[in-house]
């Protein structure tokens, strides 16, 4: 080699170098675009889409090359993809099961007229994608399967409560149609034996009636506790007003209750389960807020009713409280927010320690709620 040639030699081979930090640099790049798409929170779709956009920017030429994904019935492909003449295609195995497969090539001879070469390196990214592809299309149908389960469970839950409460409504009609009215009538004849008994006798048939007034009353009261009958006969608002009135008249907690004209229609369960919801928030507030005040206010908010519950209590941590699941046996703040969420609602909670809480829940109209039954059957 005579001195003018190892210049030339050095160069060549640096560039060459230089060539292969750059291809290395690119590939790089696109596995931590590819790896950045699959850490968020996207639809397996559109994760999908995103990396046959951007997989040939790490392939020699991007201008000439072309990716597509097929999984399972759906395929994802670069714009103006079309048959390749040059092509890489790996499998794609998800628990231990072929689901698809992880297309890239090229549509054209490179600038210089050679066909297209795949590089090594090139070949092993492919392979690492595709394994990539494989662990994020396993964890999205495990998360999938999960969501589906969780949904059925909030089902079964809501259909469990809407039972327990066509239960209460039939034992509170027993106690009121029978019961109740057969101590009234009872109670009526003891009245009419006073005609027709001595005097002597009339104080103690006074007694034995006002015995059967109490027990009629306190059935009354009890056939209201175990399922309102005004709930069903007025109405969500009425209902919520006398519940307002007995949590004053039981426990002294002064109840304020508001309610916009002519409020969103609701189905009955949907009514069903506000009202205990709202049972239960007033309950707790009795309970654990050491309150004095509350008021529940229902409005009128874009085809939604929204019910806000706030007190004048001690308050609570609100990031913890409302993820726990309740150990009282009642609806709890975690069971509500379950309810709703199958409901199509949500709940949300402002409190903290010291300065009282403010429960807001939504509830869709009857129109949503049944056209998201539809659409779930």
């Amino acid at each position: 080699m005579t001195p003018s040639q190892a210049p030339i030699s050095g160069e060549t081979e640096l560039s060459a170098r230089s060539d292969a930090l750059a291809e290395r640099v690119k590939e790089l790049q696109c596995l931590h675009s590819i790896s950045s798409l699959l850490r968020g929170r996207h639809e397996l779709g559109d994760i999908l889409q995103k990396i046959v956009d951007v997989l040939p920017s790490a392939w020699q030429h991007p201008e000439l090359a072309r990716a597509a994904i097929t999984l399972k019935s759906r395929r994802y492909q670069t714009r103006r993809f079309r048959e390749l003449g040059w092509r890489r295609e790996v499998p794609i195995i998800a628990d231990a099961e072929p689901v698809g497969a992880l297309e890239i090539g090229y549509t054209d001879r490179f600038p210089d007229g050679r066909e297209p070469e795949f590089l090594p390196e090139e070949d092993i990214l492919l392979s690492t994608v595709a394994e990539r592809l494989a662990e994020i299309v396993s964890l999205k149908e495990a998360q999938n399967r999960l969501a589906s389960y969780q949904e059925h469970l909030r089902s079964l839950a809501s259909e469990l409560t809407l039972a327990e409460e066509r239960e209460r409504r039939s034992l509170a009609i027993c106690l009121h149609d029978r019961i109740g009215q057969g101590l009234a009538v009872a109670r009526l004849k003891l009245e009419a034996l006073k005609h027709v008994l001595p005097a002597e006798h009339h104080g103690r048939l006074d007694d034995v009636s006002s015995l059967i007034k109490q027990i009629v009353n306190d059935t009354r009261a009890l056939t209201f506790e175990i399922s309102p009958p005004i709930l069903y006969e007025l109405g969500l608002e009425q209902a919520v007003s006398w519940l307002g009135e007995h949590m004053n008249r039981q426990f002294g907690l002064a109840v304020e209750v508001r309610a916009d004209p002519e409020l969103v229609e609701l189905t009955e369960g949907a009514s069903v389960m506000l009202f205990r919801s709202i049972q239960e928030l007033l309950t707790n507030t009795v309970k654990h807020a050491e309150a004095s005040r509350a008021s529940v206010r229902m409005m009128n908010d874009a085809g939604e009713l929204r019910v806000e519950v706030e007190d004048d209590g001690i308050g609570f941590d609100a990031t913890s409280r409302g993820c726990v699941p309740s150990t009282t046996g009642g609806f709890g703040l975690f069971s509500i927010r379950e309810r709703m969420g199958h409901m199509g609602g949500r709940v949300e909670v402002d409190s903290s320690p010291g300065r009282g809480a403010r429960i807001q829940i939504w509830v869709p109209g009857a129109d949503d709620e049944q056209d998201r039954q539809r659409s779930r059957a």
